[in-house]
């Protein structure tokens, strides 16, 4: 027994301990409570619960006291053994009760050991034992059989192995680690000469039938199970995984600056790894060069997508995991993460199994409806829990990562479970504060970290695929931001989708036509005797059937896209491809009915002249033809530039609202890109060559108006392709980063 109990243990911690230090201080409890429970499974005699108290802080000291009774209670409570009250632990410990007595879940623990070793335990003995306590333990004790436990660990443990031990077909090489639930071992199996990782541990969850029904490359294969009965053991034998956990990278990470980290603090936690067990297992480390040159934020977006991956597999299949944590996400020689330790999950298509069965995990990843669920004195039921809880930790675990610290800082602790939780609770329903960050793709990926950190979980992710999007979309910022809408003023488009469109497409044409008017006007109009009156009336019939003929096919050529904004068009339907590939082509169709109607007018002109005011000379007949076909390629070339703005800024990320791009959209984009060189030509040559035809035609002469029409004529062209090359340069760099969206997410 330890009579001094200021003696510093192997495990001390300093004085006001705050969650996150020292490993945090539920690390720290664990580690005291697991070597309670080897103590009690590896002797005869009882140990002595003083030997494995903390020195420092008083409240930790509490807590552990407290947690360390709940497993003496349980192992004195098995035939042969003498079992203490609540009383006698409280005399032995004077400073385990506050002023009303013992903390309520620790009676609660007792009344809860002694109906399920069949005991005659009744709440009405514990309200008379308790009497300052009875309001809190009418929430906690009633006569129904309740089958969780306030204990944060099991007591389940298999006999420690050694290395070269034999057990069953396994030939045990080294520890990989241990836990409450047993003990992992590197292992040789000897019959098919192959390298695992082997479990072994009491008889108890469900996790080898949990892992059976999952195949996934981001999750632990497991090979087989089978039981060993003379040693009251199970053993798991699953898919040898040596690059270490993520719990080592985090502690890499965050002895750096942000400014130095990137992903070969991956390639050096795993080059240590594999280190520690070259001489035993041949793996050479295999973390790629492009993953160990990644910027940081990069490096956590990637491992996030694999983890939610991960879950949105097991979630499909029915498992919740419930104790995400980076212990529990292991290492491959290549730097990919695999989820593991399946010990607390729920399997809902597994029969016998039920969500409060085995149901624990590490509090201080759990979300605010798991702690509910832990908590004995809260409604909240196991079974109300869904994959958004996995979700939740996993951006806890991510944000660990990323800043080098839990989203909630350094938690203090209290001096008993019961006000742990309750303040642990209030801790996540006031939710997490953003930091600063530097990057682009930092800011996106806290975004969605936040959003996965929301008390409410109605404003998480609703799946693991939804959030593996998300994260992969932080590798892609630009294209991130197009599959999003852009800015604001980028959206407004949507909302009159077929009046931005023909907006897009008159403008260029009426200035164009405005041009022509006048051109033709003082060039040919002026000399031919009596035409003026004619050309006005021949001016307003053939634009008022040119223009309203043109909306009336714009609007029909772009309907599909109206109707899938307006609508909604479910993922990969075929209104959804065809309202996509429209959007892309519209810009094209514009140009080329707008290039069609002109020429038709240049044709349609001089022969109306003709028949109305007698013969036209075959020059005038030329200028009409040309100078209409020069201003219809003018006009042509900007309403593409615009209306394939809209499409990929505008209507695409509306059209994508939940779906994501399909490989079949990389065609066309790749031809859309094809189209815009020769769209900018036209905008930039077209200019030159009518103020060069002009001048060759002589139909300038010496006169002032012409000179300066000649003048505007050569600004407009410089000026318009000042805009062509501009509009070029954006819509390649949108084009490119949807392209880039698309592969990302293909890949995937």
């Amino acid at each position: 027994m330890n009579d001094n109990p200021e003696k510093q243990t192997p495990f001390e911690v300093p004085p006001k301990m705050r969650l996150g230090e020292a490993q945090g201080t539920w690390d720290v409890l664990a580690q005291h409570l697991e070597r309670f429970i080897e103590a009690w499974e590896s002797s005869d005699a009882p140990p002595a619960l003083e030997e494995f108290l903390p020195g420092g802080a008083q409240e930790l000291r509490k807590l552990v006291l407290v947690e360390l009774i709940k497993v003496d209670l349980e192992y004195r409570h098995q035939p042969g053994r003498e079992a203490f009250s609540i009383e006698h632990y409280a005399n032995r410990f004077p400073d385990l009760s506050s002023g009303d007595g013992p903390p309520v879940d620790l009676i609660y623990e007792e009344f809860h050991i002694r109906r399920s070793t069949g005991e005659d335990a009744e709440p009405a003995e514990y309200l008379n034992r308790f009497p300052n306590q009875v309001e809190q333990l009418r929430q906690l004790i009633t006569d129904d059989i309740l089958s969780e436990s306030t204990r944060l660990f099991n007591r389940s443990k298999a006999a420690a192995l050694e290395a070269g031990d034999t057990i069953d077909d396994f030939e045990i090489i080294s520890v990989l680690g241990s836990g409450a639930f047993g003990c992992v071992y590197m292992a040789r199996q000897i019959s098919l000469q192959r390298w695992v990782a082997l479990k072994i541990s009491k008889e108890q969850g469900l996790e080898p039938e949990t892992l059976a029904q999952l195949d996934h490359p981001h999750i632990v294969r497991v090979f087989d199970q089978r039981p060993i009965d003379e040693m009251a053991a199970h053993l798991l034998y699953m898919q040898l995984v040596p690059g270490g956990t993520l719990a080592d990278v985090v502690k890499r990470a965050s002895e750096l600056p942000m400014n130095e980290r990137s992903g070969e603090v991956i390639a050096d936690a795993v080059r240590e790894s594999l280190r520690n067990i070259e001489d035993r297992l041949p793996v050479e480390t295999a973390v790629p060069t492009e993953t160990r040159r990644r910027p940081w934020p990069e490096v956590v977006c990637i491992i996030g997508e694999q983890l939610a991956t991960a879950l949105d597999h097991a979630h499909s299949h029915g498992v919740l995991h419930r104790d995400v944590k980076p212990a529990n996400v292991l290492l491959a020689a290549d730097g990919s993460v695999k989820l593991a330790d399946f010990n607390v999950s729920y399997c809902s298509s597994l029969a016998g199994a039920a969500p409060r069965a085995f149901f624990g995990g590490s509090l201080a990843y759990m979300s605010p409806e798991q702690l509910e669920a832990f908590h004995p004195a809260l409604d909240r039921e196991a079974d109300e829990l869904d994959q958004r809880s996995d979700i939740y930790a996993v951006a806890v675990v991510l944000w660990e990562l990323l800043h080098g610290e839990r989203p909630l800082g350094d938690e203090e602790i209290s001096t008993n479970w019961n006000e742990a939780l309750n303040e642990l609770l209030e801790m996540r329903r006031l939710g997490v504060g953003a930091k600063s960050c530097d990057s682009p793709s930092m800011r996106r990926l806290q975004e969605i970290l936040l959003r996965c950190l929301s008390p409410d979980r109605e404003d998480r992710p609703a799946s693991g695929r939804e959030l593996a999007r998300e994260l992969l979309l932080c590798l892609e910022p630009r294209g991130a931001l197009m599959l999003d809408g852009g800015p604001r003023f980028q959206r407004w488009p949507v909302f009159w989708p077929l009046a931005t469109v023909i907006l897009a497409a008159l403008i260029p044409n009426v200035a164009a036509g405005y041009f022509n008017f006048v051109y033709n006007k003082e060039a040919i109009i002026d000399q031919v005797r009596e035409s003026e009156d004619a050309f006005w009336n021949i001016q307003a019939i053939i634009n008022g059937i040119a223009f309203p003929g043109a909306v009336l096919l714009i609007c029909w050529y772009c309907w599909p896209i109206v109707t899938a904004i307006r609508q909604g068009s479910k993922c990969a339907s075929e209104s959804l491809t065809l309202a996509l590939r429209r959007s892309l082509e519209a810009g094209q169709f514009i140009a080329v009915l707008g290039v069609i109607l002109w020429v038709i007018a240049g044709a349609t002109y001089p022969i109306a002249l003709h028949l109305v005011v007698g013969r036209i000379e075959w020059h005038h007949f030329l200028h009409f033809v040309s100078s209409l076909a020069l201003c219809g390629l003018i006009a042509a070339a900007y309403p593409f530039f615009l209306v394939t703005l809209l499409a990929l800024r505008g209507f695409w990320p509306q059209l994508l609202d939940g779906c994501s791009p399909g490989v079949e959209q990389l065609a066309p984009l790749d031809k859309l890109e094809e189209r815009i060189p020769i769209y900018t030509f036209i905008a930039g040559a077209i200019p030159t060559t009518a103020s060069l035809l002009i001048v060759l035609s002589g139909a300038l002469k010496a006169q002032n108006q012409h000179l300066s029409m000649l003048a505007w004529i050569s600004a407009f062209g410089v000026i318009g392709f000042g805009i062509a090359v501009l509009l070029n340069q954006r819509l390649r760099r949108d084009i490119t980063a949807w392209k880039n969206v698309i592969r990302l997410l293909a890949d995937r």
